[in-house]
């Protein structure tokens, strides 16, 4: 299975579980607490498949970070009001425990998801970085002044974060 087809199955799994949230808000008892804390449980559950879907749509690196962090913090919020929601004795603890082990993967996909586009991003910004001049004969590759064993002694340029990269401080 591709990223393409993963990211579809992940879509569809994420949108079955807010259905699945929505029938089980339907079945909640209809007193002033369980009213209140279903509707948290209820706008949680269902914007984590939709800000799922945003997230497949990221337009960078930096965007798709953004959006998963929500996504990821959807799932926790979630995850919380299952839990206030069965130690309070709103509903019982064994009908929802399948949907709380979803939203549990939930969190765990997606946190996982979250720390390995951070990862990646830093892998490649702490890469060599070549700028392009133009001199009056073309275009000319321009590296900084600091140099990387690991580059064949190349200068390039410095990293800017406090990174145990080859191009760190």
């Amino acid at each position: 299975m591709d990223t393409l087809d993963q990211a579809k199955h992940l879509q569809d799994r994420t949108k079955a579980f807010a259905v699945r949230i929505i029938k089980s808000f339907a079945r909640f008892p209809k007193d002033e607490a369980a009213r209140i804390i279903g509707r948290q449980f209820l706008r949680s559950g269902t914007s984590l498949a939709a800000n799922y879907r945003a997230a497949c749509r990221a337009r960078s690196a930096a965007d798709f970070i953004s959006k998963i962090s929500v996504v990821a913090e959807e799932a926790d919020e979630t995850l919380f009001w299952f839990e206030l929601l069965a130690e309070a004795e709103r509903v019982k603890a064994d009908l929802v425990e399948p949907l709380m082990n979803e939203c549990k993967e939930f969190l765990k996909i997606f946190s996982a998801s979250l720390a390995t586009a951070k990862r990646n991003r830093l892998i490649v910004k702490c890469e060599p970085v070549v700028q392009s001049r133009k001199s009056e004969y073309g275009i000319f590759s321009e590296r900084s002044q600091s140099t990387s064993p690991s580059s064949n002694n190349l200068p390039r340029k410095r990293c800017a974060r406090a990174c145990d990269c080859a191009g760190g401080n």
